[in-house]
């Protein structure tokens, strides 16, 4: 299995736009992980997601800045990811992007398609994250009721959202 040890790295117009998978910088299919991480980094003009991770455990997203991202800046698909003191600011749609903002009034954009600083569908751990500016979403997670018991790993502490449509969205 792969692993990642990403630390003050620069990623400057990374991304490729209206493309699935084509992330600025993706774990994908590496299970659990043995302390792969990213930190310390920046991520400036992503043309699609910055950091996603999907089908993977363990993986460390502290300390980051990510500016100006069309989707969600950090979209995390698995549960068992670390989460904390990042700053995201500025992410808009690609319907935005591509210059068609009559088409992205919020009404005929369904919930699927809001894009969100930090999109979470599982439980993880989310602690002192800022999202500064989204067009749609500060946070946006897709998580069963809060059912937390002693060995859940899940944590939602700390974060702060201003200048987004929707400070926290829960589906």
């Amino acid at each position: 299995k792969g692993k990642a040890f990403v630390d003050h790295v620069e990623f400057r117009d990374a991304g490729h736009a209206a493309m699935n998978d084509r992330d600025a910088f993706r774990f994908q299919n590496i299970g659990k992980s043995s302390g792969s991480y990213v930190t310390n980094s920046a991520f400036n003009w992503c043309f699609n997601t910055a950091v996603s991770v999907g089908k993977a455990q363990g993986i460390q997203l502290s300390n980051n800045v990510v500016y100006h991202s069309v989707g969600s800046a950090f979209k995390i698909f698995d549960a068992g990811n670390v989460l904390r003191n990042n700053l995201v600011v500025h992410v808009v749609s690609e319907t935005t992007y591509r210059g068609a903002a009559d088409r992205s009034h919020i009404r005929f954009i369904p919930w699927s398609d809001y894009v969100a600083a930090f999109e979470v569908k599982k439980e993880n751990i989310l602690d002192n994250n800022v999202a500064a500016g989204s067009e749609r979403l500060g946070f946006k997670l897709h998580m069963p009721p809060c059912q937390q018991s002693e060995d859940s790993y899940s944590s939602f502490d700390g974060n702060v959202a201003h200048s987004t449509m929707i400070g926290l969205g829960s589906r």
